[in-house]
């Protein structure tokens, strides 16, 4: 998953901590329930899009608006 504008701290991915946070602004999802454990602060205003970089999966709907006032 891909964040534009933003920056966050991967802190755990499928339930195992990190040992120290990852500053990125991109992070691989493992399919079928992966899960990674993100914290940002929001720091740069405006619409930012947050969306899988697999065409497909965006024609799917694994694309949104974050909306950063």
């Amino acid at each position: 998953m891909h964040l534009h504008g933003q920056s966050f701290r991967v802190r755990a991915v499928n339930g195992v901590r990190a040992p120290q946070p990852i500053v990125k602004d991109c992070v691989d999802v493992e399919p079928h329930m992966g899960t990674v454990d993100v914290e940002f602060t929001a720091q740069n205003p405006g619409d930012w899009f947050l969306h899988c970089h697999k065409p497909m999966h965006m024609d799917g709907g694994m694309i949104t608006l974050v909306r950063v006032g």
